[in-house]
């Protein structure tokens, strides 16, 4: 008996998963049929790179932590080159009072840092003695001010948080944006006891503002995991289908009839995975269940820009304000149009031609969402005039792209945990899975992991 598995969304998530699907199922002897549905004209979704004249650009994700073992693992599989970030990712900035001040990586320069006042450091240090909550969910915001303090917040987390989800703190759930941290409270009763407690378990290196494990990438940046995938896939026998129009999904006698308009398809599935954004497979579900297709409406996402550039590398190097490094972001509290920027090509040389830096900026976001659904024109000159005034950089770029997301990345509010576990136990309920960053982790590297897993499941 063979069965037939319809994937709705060809990104990261959709690919990987029928990737593992493949391959479980030739482990445990399973005869299974694979048909892929996606909306645009190509796959990836937002892993999206793009070659320009010896630039390696990338429009989403760049890497992910090697501590995040899915995407190695899943790297070396499909034979593909990883690169590791060179010393410069370990030089990360914020931008504090006019200029860009390096975040510490050990408690010494930490206690040296010019990034907290004394004030804030003495705070910080009552972190220990600083009774846990019992609350089931706090934002992120409360949690941060009532361990470590308002300063804490204001300096250190919220540019964080810009950079990872360019949200809100105080929209923001600490359960699910970021469950480490939650646990480590809940199991130790402080984040310092539990960081120390970690380090004698050899979890980690050491303690470290940033994040944890060096940085990785592909060779020829991200979107080599995708065409690898599509090879492999199509060599499979999964059928592919681009530009898809479905329309939402019909069941009967226990199973599922997708009907793609563009393509001309009518077909039966046994099983449905819906590894596309909560608002496209909310559409979807609407003729199964009105609650289901309710609660998948309610996943918020924040628009986010990305406006790339590359300067040549004395231009860059001689503005007063620049520092080498990973990059910098941007604190609410600086009042700026930006969020931050990277400085690709510095951490992955291979990313631009000698002589060159590549850089990516970050706008939008919760902040300020509205700079998001300006011209791409107006986007990129409110970008450089907020790099050139903070780096005091006079020299124009070569060259510059603009890519927008409206709907960017999900933002995982107050509670986001309960509304997770209702979507996944009524998508039990009608044999439908869902699987995308909107549920369980937003970075490239939760989403393999995140894949691995449901296939598992389901085989």
């Amino acid at each position: 008996m063979i069965m037939n598995i319809a994937i709705i969304g060809g990104g990261i998530s959709g690919l990987s998963t029928a990737y593992y699907l493949i391959k479980k199922a030739k482990e445990k002897g399973k005869n299974i049929k694979i048909t892929i549905f996606e909306k645009k004209d190509k796959l990836g979704g937002k892993v999206n790179t793009e070659y320009y004249n010896g630039f390696i650009i990338e429009k989403g994700p760049n890497g992910w932590l090697s501590s995040k073992e899915a995407p190695t693992k899943l790297a070396k599989e499909l034979n593909l080159k990883i690169i590791e970030a060179n010393k410069n990712a370990q030089k990360r900035y914020v931008f504090l009072n006019g200029k860009l001040i390096r975040i510490p990586e050990d408690p010494i320069s930490f206690i040296l840092s010019q990034v907290l006042s004394w004030k804030g450091k003495l705070r910080l240090a009552l972190e220990p003695f600083i009774k846990p909550s019992n609350k089931e969910d706090e934002t992120v915001a409360e949690f941060i001010i009532r361990r470590l303090g308002r300063e804490a917040l204001d300096k250190l987390l919220d540019p964080m948080i810009a950079g990872i989800f360019a949200g809100n703190p105080f929209r923001l759930s600490i359960r699910s944006a970021f469950p480490k941290v939650w646990e480590l409270e809940k199991k130790y009763g402080s984040l310092i006891k539990g960081m120390l407690a970690l380090k004698k378990q050899r979890k980690i290196e050491k303690a470290s503002a940033g994040p944890t494990g060096n940085l990785l990438s592909l060779e020829k940046g991200l979107y080599e995991f995708i065409t690898a995938l599509e090879n492999f896939l199509k060599e499979s026998g999964v059928r592919i289908f681009l530009n898809s129009s479905l329309l939402p999904l019909e069941k009967r006698e226990g199973k599922y009839i997708l009907e793609d308009k563009n393509n001309n398809i009518e077909e039966t599935f046994d099983r449905v995975i819906l590894s596309c954004p909560a608002f496209a497979a909310s559409k979807l579900v609407s003729n199964i269940d009105k609650r289901l297709s309710e609660l998948l409406q309610e996943i918020k996402y924040t628009p986010i820009a990305v406006v790339a550039c590359a300067f040549k590398k004395e231009d860059l190097y001689s503005a007063k304000g620049f520092k080498e490094g990973f990059g910098f972001l941007v604190p609410y509290k600086e009042k700026r149009n930006i969020l931050g920027v990277l400085f690709d090509s510095l951490v992955f040389e291979n990313r631009a031609p000698k002589g060159y830096v590549l850089l990516r900026i970050m706008l939008g976001g919760a902040r300020k969402p509205e700079l998001v659904l300006r011209e791409k024109k107006e986007i990129v000159k409110i970008a450089l005039n907020e790099l050139k005034d903070i780096l005091k950089l006079s020299k124009d770029p070569i060259f510059t792209r603009c890519y927008r997301y409206l709907r960017g990345i999900p933002h995982y509010e107050l509670y986001h945990h309960k509304l997770v576990e209702e979507i996944f136990r009524l998508g039990k309920k009608y044999n439908l899975s869902f699987l995308s960053n909107a549920y369980a982790g937003v970075a490239f590297a939760d989403c393999i992991k995140a894949a691995e897993s449901l296939a598992n499941e389901i085989l």
